[in-house]
Order: structure tokens, then sequence, then C-alpha cells
């Protein structure tokens, strides 16, 4: 209990989900860039210990372009534009301007000075 867990690239929170209600009493953290996972996302919003941030974590703090492929429910969606891929596949990305910060300016903006867990699907920006 009390625990702080940081769900960076949440989606649309089904890992979030589970370990929540196995595990009460941890704060929860979720971080997502995109509008449409943050609005489903949004659902979680009066469940207590659950925080939602839309943004994603960069290595500076401001907007960043990202790369938002569609067609794949954002799942390859990312910081990094997958070239090769939308060569071989016949994919193509949107690019959206998305707000970032950095893992410790959010801590320290937070009061945040331990995180026990860490999870990440950020897709390539890990």
């Amino acid at each position: 209990p009390g625990d702080i867990v940081f769900d960076v690239g949440a989606g649309i929170g089904s890992w979030t989900y589970m370990v929540h209600k196995d595990v009460p009493g941890v704060n929860f953290y979720l971080f997502e860039p995109l509008t449409q996972a943050v609005e489903i996302l949004k659902k979680y919003a009066n469940i207590p210990n659950i925080r939602l941030f839309q943004q994603a974590f960069s290595h500076q703090k401001g907007l960043s372009d990202f790369y938002y492929y569609p067609f794949e429910s954002g799942d390859l969606s990312s910081l990094y534009k997958r070239d090769r891929l939308e060569a071989t596949s016949g994919l193509f990305c949107k690019k959206i301007q998305v707000i970032t910060d950095t893992l410790d300016n959010f801590c320290n903006d937070h009061a945040i000075d331990h995180i026990h867990f860490l999870k990440m699907s950020a897709e390539g920006a890990e």
C-alpha cells in the first residue's frame, strides 16, 4: 500500500486495470499521449489512486512530434517515425504534436521521490 506505479504508454489501461484490482492501495500514474486512448482511460477517473496524464516522456519538456498510426489502434505510434515499416507494409502515419516532459521533472513537480514499479510501452522510446 502506498507504492507508486507508473504506466507509461498506458494505451486503454488494460494492464493497470488488471493490476489495480489485485493490488489495492497502490498509487497508479497513467501516461498516454493519444487523445483517443485518453478518452477511453477517463473511465478510470473516479477510481481512487489512479491519476491520468495526457503526455509522453522524452528527453525534454515541451512539445514533440509524435507519429500516430491510426489503423493499428495506436499500437505502433511513437516519438520515432517508422520509415522502414511504412515502406514495407504500406502503413502510414499521421504526425501530431504531443506534450512531453522528462521523468525527473515530472517526479520533482509532483513530489515523487521513488517509483516502485515502472511499466513502459513506449514503442522505441523506452
